[in-house]
């Protein structure tokens, strides 16, 4: 995972835990673009949604995910098609290479370490935005 502009946005100060990556390539073609990102776990009540405006900050590292399988949804409202690159990275450093965003939630399926520890009822969210530069955010958090 390269160190280079990226925002670091904190769910849990839990070290064990895992993350994922979003490298947007050539993000300051697109500079301004609002991309909404949303992360759920499997069977939870809640999920959390974060605004990235695509700028020369080339990757979102979302970290302290915990272990279960989760839908990452990307979405956009400027173009019916978003025609940029960007490579995911979770669980133990897999990666996906993917194209095109769309006003309809392009929704991916992941799995983070072992699916089969036990969870807290309705979640596993919460935590701290750590964010530079400026921009539009926004974080739900859900679990009890």
């Amino acid at each position: 995972m390269n160190s280079y502009n990226k925002i670091r946005l904190e769910m849990r100060p839990d070290q064990t835990a895992g993350y994922v990556f979003i490298d947007f390539e050539d993000s300051n073609q697109h500079n301004g673009t609002v991309i909404e990102i949303g992360l759920k776990e499997e069977f939870a009540l809640s999920g959390w949604t974060y605004m990235h405006v695509l700028q020369d900050t080339k990757g979102v590292l979302i970290t302290g995910v915990e272990d279960g399988v989760y839908t990452l949804t990307l979405k956009q409202d400027k173009s019916d098609l978003l025609d940029i690159k960007y490579n995911l990275e979770f669980g133990d450093e897999e990666s996906v290479e993917m194209t095109g965003i769309t006003k309809e939630a392009t929704t991916i399926e992941i799995e983070i370490g072992d699916k089969t520890k036990s969870k807290q009822f309705g979640g596993s969210f919460g935590g701290a935005l750590l964010t530079s530069g400026s921009f539009t955010m926004m974080a739900a958090s859900g679990g009890f």
